[in-house]
């Protein structure tokens, strides 16, 4: 009897044993179990989708958005959209800015005395864009000053709802950049430059395109990039307002949104491309892509050494790509991966970390381009991107939920440009 319980319990431990095993190779294979573990969510009331969280000491910002698409069977716009002040700790309320019917496209961002900037889009009753407000809120919740950067859009063109081709302002982009003097720089029907302490205008340009993008501050220089139908450029300009130069054309396209190294090179991407340019506008490399990569949406990531980490929108077949600082192709993760507008962010353990509409999260050695870690969240993620902070990553997704997932031992890494806007601030300042 005694015999039969020992060959039965090494049977046991033997199919247990048998078990575990394929279950730890699974697990390996599949890239889990999970780097992360999750801490908090905090749910807005409706989508976190052109919106990245923005953290200042203690406190960590969201913005929500896209209500139109968050009730899919519907089509309804909200009556609301908000900005939420979170203990980044535990997610804990502080409070919410109200927007009323004006859906947040751009920011947060954290300024000067703590004051956070967002953009509030105005819809019409069907539903189509009015016009845009830059907001300047106080670390209280209270509003400190506010002003109009897109004016009305006519409602009808040729008799008929204009797309939003014909509307001419981009998707998602009105991201600011704050310089040291605290200067606010924002895209609208003009380039604007905003004192952040009151709101007063500094100056204005009209530009030969018909929509804008975030721009960027490096020293004595504002660069954004204005976009035509086929292509967008780079234009630079001092910050008191005086045109400097411009790079760009169709066979060098610029889309969305620019970074820039220690010493001011910037990088931008285009369809199937990305470019490095010099200071003074002269065109360094051009680094093709592949003619299957698709559109460079999202913030590019630089390394210490140069590398360069960016993703890219092709539906089913899009990719997360490390760029040489010569400009040649170092790996690419494609398998399978589905639209990249998100922006990576460098982390201190090696890994590369972003976000995409497959519902996932994901850590990537930046050696070697291998995947290290997933993690589900309940919805897409698009153009929100990741923020690293003190053991956390924090992402927003398309149900409306912020989420706090930790890490441990991981921090921001300190490169010339690690992550959306360069640090958790996201205000686009060197």
């Amino acid at each position: 009897m005694e015999k039969k319980v020992k060959i039965a319990l090494i049977i046991i431990l033997i199919v247990v044993g048998g078990i575990s095993g394929v279950l730890v190779l699974f697990l390996f294979q599949t890239g889990q179990p999970s780097r992360f573990t999750l801490k908090w969510t905090f749910k807005t009331g409706a989508m976190i989708y052109y919106t990245s969280p923005a953290i200042d000491g203690d406190y960590i910002y969201i913005a929500d958005n896209h209500k139109w698409f968050a009730d899919r069977d519907g089509y309804v716009l909200s009556d609301h959209y908000y900005l939420y002040k979170l203990y980044k700790s535990n997610g804990t309320l502080i409070w919410k800015y109200d927007c009323g019917p004006r859906e947040i496209r751009g920011g947060p961002a954290i300024g000067d005395n703590h004051l956070i900037y967002i953009v509030g889009e105005e819809h019409n009753a069907t539903g189509y864009r009015k016009r845009d407000i830059l907001y300047a809120i106080n670390p209280d919740g209270t509003l400190n000053w506010s002003r109009v950067i897109v004016s009305d859009i006519p409602a009808l063109y040729n008799g008929t709802y204009p797309s939003e081709k014909q509307m001419n302002w981009p998707i998602g982009l009105f991201n600011m950049a704050i310089d040291k003097q605290g200067n606010v720089y924002v895209a609208g029907n003009y380039f604007s430059s905003f004192y952040g302490n009151n709101g007063t205008l500094r100056w204005n340009v009209s530009t030969t395109a018909p929509s804008l993008t975030a721009p960027l501050v490096f020293n004595d220089t504002v660069y954004f990039i204005e976009r035509t139908y086929n292509f967008g450029r780079i234009v630079a300009y001092t910050l008191d307002g005086t045109w400097k130069w411009s790079v760009g054309n169709e066979t060098h396209p610029f889309n969305y949104q620019l970074s820039c190294d220690d010493n001011g090179n910037l990088y931008g991407g285009g369809k199937n491309v990305v470019h490095k340019v010099s200071p003074d506008g002269k065109m360094i490399w051009t680094c093709h892509l592949g003619g299957d990569a698709g559109d460079v949406r999202g913030n590019i990531a630089v390394d210490s050494d140069g590398t360069l980490f960016l993703g890219t929108k092709n539906d089913e077949n899009s990719k997360l790509f490390a760029i040489y600082p010569n400009g040649t192709i170092k790996w690419k993760y494609a398998s399978p991966l589905r639209d990249v507008y998100s922006s990576p962010a460098i982390g201190t353990d090696g890994n590369i970390y972003f976000a995409s509409e497959d519902r996932k999260i994901f850590a990537i050695n930046k050696r070697d381009g291998t995947l290290n870690s997933t993690f589900y969240l309940t919805d897409d993620v698009t153009w929100s991107s990741v923020i690293i902070d003190n053991n956390m990553v924090y992402i927003g997704d398309m149900s409306g939920r912020l989420y706090a997932l930790e890490v441990k031992g991981l921090l921001l890494a300190t490169t010339p440009w690690p992550c959306l806007g360069r640090n958790a601030y996201r205000n686009y300042r060197f």
